[in-house]
């Protein structure tokens, strides 16, 4: 039994490592951000919930990461501010000398 055990374990290490999904890469959230600021939106990426919804046929890749904005009501809430979390969806197209970062509308 415990030799059937080394051997899984020294195939699983034998596989290649699985890629970080290309949505998830530190460059595209950095550019991710940048192109959420230009579009007056300022809140917080949470890296740990990007998905990828397509692959990269076509040479693009559809992607949606979850945002905690922070906004504030003073009427209602004073000057507290007031986090909500939006769902942005983007795309990373895949140019011949890099990659695009365009925010979905």
């Amino acid at each position: 039994m415990t030799r059937h055990l080394l051997v899984l374990a020294a195939l699983s290490a034998a596989l290649p490592a699985q890629a970080e999904p290309l949505c998830a890469l530190p460059e595209v959230l950095r550019a991710l951000g940048t192109e959420l600021q230009r579009h007056g939106i300022y809140g917080t990426l949470d890296d740990r919930s990007v998905g990828e919804l397509t692959g990269p046929e076509g040479g693009t890749t559809s992607c949606a990461i979850r945002v905690v904005v922070r906004g504030y009501d003073t009427n209602t809430y004073g000057n507290r501010p007031i986090d909500r979390i939006e769902v942005r969806h983007y795309s990373v197209i895949h140019l011949r000398n890099g990659l695009m970062v365009r925010l979905d509308r």
